[in-house]
């Protein structure tokens, strides 16, 4: 159940930033700073379920 929610709101994250960055045109450097972002919030999630998995 858990596992199925971490991973609707990665995708749904992933699919945001994509639209974001298409939409509005950012720079890149705020593209950059995206990118870190949700690369370290996406690194946490996957720490959490394999901690989860390997229960």
């Amino acid at each position: 159940m858990l596992t199925k929610i971490l991973t609707v709101v990665l995708l749904a994250t992933l699919a945001v930033r994509l639209g974001l960055v298409r939409w509005t045109g950012l720079g890149r450097w705020w593209r950059r700073f995206v990118d870190l972002a949700l690369l370290t919030i996406a690194l946490v999630y996957g720490l959490q379920l394999i901690i989860l998995l390997s229960r």
